[in-house]
């Protein structure tokens, strides 16, 4: 019999970026130990002959697992499966996301996005044939190799993702 996972783990805001996406990585390698999405990636497999048709379904699937801010105000990561069940936001997602993506035979890495003023925000980039794209798993119809501003800005989306523009120059 398995144990469920500890579905939160609490973040302190004083981590860096850099610790914080180690984080991730150790969630994702855990998934990939449990096999967490072994099961949906061969589905996938079967269904689709290139990585780009691997990457645009399983894009689009992870977005319908939907938004879902962190609990209370707090800064938590989320277990793969967890974000499977239930949602997450943005980091949660993008976990999500690479680790279906390795599943399936697609390289891809999470991206740290520091944005002053606002919330940060993490996002995915695919190597498909060799060429990095993005993979943006927290904005519903974002398309695949689609800037994330970009598709934040298109859906009126802004809500997880903010640009925040530089003063000008004189």
């Amino acid at each position: 019999m398995t144990t469920a996972p500890d579905c939160f783990i609490p973040i302190d805001l004083h981590t860096t970026p850099a610790e914080r996406l180690a984080i991730l990585r150790k969630l994702i390698d855990d998934a990939h130990a449990r096999g967490v999405l072994d099961t949906i990636a061969d589905a996938i497999a079967r269904h689709t002959t290139t990585q780009r048709e691997r990457a645009t379904v399983a894009l689009d699937l992870v977005q319908r697992m939907g938004f879902v801010p962190d609990p209370d105000g707090r800064e938590v990561f989320q277990d793969v499966l967890c974000t499977v069940l239930a949602g997450g936001d943005c980091e949660d997602l993008a976990a999500a996301l690479v680790t279906l993506l390795e599943a399936l035979g697609v390289p891809a890495r999470l991206v740290w996005f520091d944005q002053p003023g606002a919330l940060n925000h993490v996002t995915t980039v695919a190597n498909i044939d060799g060429r990095d794209e993005w993979a943006e798993a927290s904005i519903q119809g974002a398309a695949h190799g689609e800037n994330p501003y970009a598709a934040a800005t298109r859906l009126d989306s802004e809500k997880h993702i903010r640009r925040v523009t530089p003063p000008a120059t004189t």
